[in-house]
């Protein structure tokens, strides 16, 4: 029955860990200047792309970020470099367990090309989903440096178009 138990103990303490704890609450105040984001190209393995890419999507949008469809209506643009998923193979209990993470380079920039913020971003070892904890932690980010940003970015003179 203790081994049950502390077993048990285990699965929860591991299960528990394998979400990501400030990035899943993190939406932008509702005092704070509206940004128009755009999600740009994210670049790595094509199947892997599109399904790092949508999550993001639905996750920036959950944290309230106001998503336009093209670059030129933005006031910054996300995009993703390097997008790629590893796997780690060892042994518990005499049994093989493979660990895969999805890590990647975010990037967001200025409508006027400055880049403002850019990150190492990995997904959690133990997730259910390693896409969906990518996109958590990564559009957890987002929004916060957006909530940051946006204050300055709005009082910011727009240029006339020449």
């Amino acid at each position: 029955m203790k081994r049950f138990r502390l077993g048990l103990f285990c699965f929860v303490l591991v299960l528990s860990l394998s979400f990501p704890f400030g990035s899943c609450s993190q939406q932008l105040p509702a005092e704070s200047p509206l940004l128009k984001l755009y999600v740009g190209e994210v670049k790595g393995d094509e199947d892997l792309v599109k399904s790092v890419r949508a999550q993001l999507v639905d996750e920036l949008a959950k944290r309230g970020v106001v998503l336009v469809a093209s670059a030129e209506e933005a006031d910054a643009t996300l995009t993703g470099i390097g997008v790629h998923r590893t796997s780690t193979r060892f042994m518990i209990r005499s049994r093989p367990t493979v660990s895969i993470v999805i890590r990647g380079d975010v990037q967001l920039n200025a409508r006027d090309g400055r880049k403002l913020w850019t990150s190492d971003v990995s997904s959690t070892r133990w997730a259910f989903s390693e896409t969906a904890s990518f996109a958590q932690i990564a559009a957890g980010r987002v929004a916060q440096i957006l909530s940051q940003i946006a204050p300055q970015m709005s009082a910011r003179p727009e240029k006339p178009a020449a």
